[in-house]
């Protein structure tokens, strides 16, 4: 009996080390001015090392964040940049209609190589503005991917404005019904779900729903796909 209570210990803890050996990739993460002063960025790069985190996807406000980790980056760390058309927190509630926002980004994608817009916050009828529209085409002409903090009728928007857009959905709409994301899902192929802050993932029924609704859409489990297509263009830069 003591060998058999051994050998399961054993086993458990092997699966435990496995499962701590797997490594991270932070889809949503941000290096705001705030984070920078409170985070510097050798303190950073511990707390990446140190919880396996071996990719991030980052946006930050101001954009030299990012620029910041990407310049850290390394064999053991990948970088993926993506612009954040904010210059302060107060661009949250107007980015969409001004202008000079426009001017920002177009100056952002002159200045450095980004994988992505966002991420931004857009709501409602909002999204419907049209410099959103100009962001969507241009974000599509350069092939871009938008990273969307949205709803479901901004999300749909996106995709009016421009179907050969590629959204990447914050939070996934938080709460938004697994039935309504899946459908979103199914509806257009370039949507990818990202599921930070949403609840329900883990436990419970809608955990058991989020895995039915992955399995119905197999091209998700295909992000090696993408890894070799980005990490190609990082080799270029």
């Amino acid at each position: 009996m003591r060998h058999l209570i051994a050998l399961i210990l054993a086993s458990v803890l092997a699966i435990q080390a496995r499962a701590e050996e797997i490594p991270i990739f932070d889809a949503h993460l941000h290096y705001n001015a705030e984070a920078q002063n409170a985070y510097p960025l050798p303190q950073v790069l511990e707390l990446f090392r140190r919880n396996g985190v071996r990719g991030i996807l980052a946006n930050s406000r101001p954009n030299d964040g990012s620029w910041r980790l990407h310049g850290a980056r390394s064999e053991a760390l990948w970088v993926v940049p993506f612009m954040r058309p904010y210059r302060t927190r107060a661009d949250i509630q107007t980015w969409f209609r001004d202008p000079e926002v426009f001017a920002l980004i177009e100056s952002e994608l002159q200045r450095a190589r980004y994988f992505g817009i966002g991420e931004f916050h857009l709501h409602g009828h909002d999204a419907r503005h049209a410099q959103v529209k100009r962001i969507v085409d241009l974000a599509v002409a350069r092939d871009l991917w938008l990273h969307a903090h949205s709803d479901i009728e901004a999300v749909e928007a996106l995709y009016t404005h421009n179907r050969q857009a590629k959204v990447i959905w914050a939070h996934t709409g938080f709460s938004t019904p697994v039935d309504v994301v899946q459908r979103l899902l199914l509806q257009h192929p370039t949507l990818m779900a990202e599921l930070s802050y949403r609840s329900g993932i883990v436990e419970g029924d809608r955990a058991i729903e989020l895995r039915q609704c992955h399995s119905r859409r197999p091209r998700l489990r295909r992000g090696d796909i993408h890894h070799e297509a980005i990490d190609r263009r990082l080799r270029d830069r």
